[in-house]
């Protein structure tokens, strides 16, 4: 089992505090599942309990953390589980009873910025971010990788076809033995019920590629 050492202050796990009240989680509207997440949600906890429960199979990425990152220390895993204003609880919300709930997290890039229009990913944070969850966190060779918003997926389509020397729009991305999902960021500026995030998204990306 990994330890806390084995984290820098960009990763997590995709595991937070479940409510009591889930039962037909699934036909709850996406308001009322963020809602139930926020009202468990503690901000700067990490249960290390929560170790025991990886799923080395699974990896979520965002593009690069928020302003509030800087006060995260290494080791304590609280990146995506630090602050109540970044909605952490909409990304719980959202792979609570999915295949994802466990799953390794990070960013792709280090830079601390709260607006990510002004922040910009390449190939070499792919690289570099593949090679810390592998040898590092142990990320398994077949593990399904989802992205948090069109800028981290980009970076790996780019880093797709860098790879191959082609790739068409159409094409899933997949990269070694790793096929890459993308679904938009809970980001709280993200609230238009066409575009944001939430469970039932979720749910229906994963069985378009028939992901359990």
């Amino acid at each position: 089992m990994l330890t806390k050492n084995a984290f820098t202050k960009f990763d997590s796990i995709a595991i937070w505090d479940t409510p009591n009240n889930c039962h037909n989680y699934a036909d709850l509207t996406p308001n009322q599942q963020d809602e139930l997440f926020k009202t468990v949600f503690q901000a700067k906890v990490f249960n290390e309990e929560w170790l025991k429960n990886i799923r080395y199979d699974r990896v979520i990425i965002g593009q690069n953390p928020g302003n509030d990152g800087k006060d995260i220390h290494s080791n304590s895993l609280l990146s995506f589980h630090f602050s109540t204003k970044s909605n952490d609880h909409r990304l719980a919300a959202t792979i609570y009873q999915t295949s994802f709930w466990g799953g390794l997290m990070t960013d792709l890039t280090p830079e601390f910025e709260s607006n990510s229009e002004l922040v910009n990913t390449d190939s070499k944070d792919v690289d570099s971010t593949l090679h810390h969850l592998k040898h590092d966190l142990h990320m398994q060779d077949d593990a399904v990788i989802l992205c948090l918003g069109t800028k981290a997926y980009d970076a790996f389509k780019t880093y797709r076809k860098e790879l191959s020397g082609t790739y068409k729009k159409q094409e899933p991305v997949i990269i070694g033995k790793h096929l890459v999902l993308k679904v938009p960021h809970y980001s709280g500026s993200n609230n238009n019920k066409n575009t944001r995030l939430s469970h039932a998204k979720l749910l229906k990306t994963m069985q378009q590629f028939n992901i359990i």
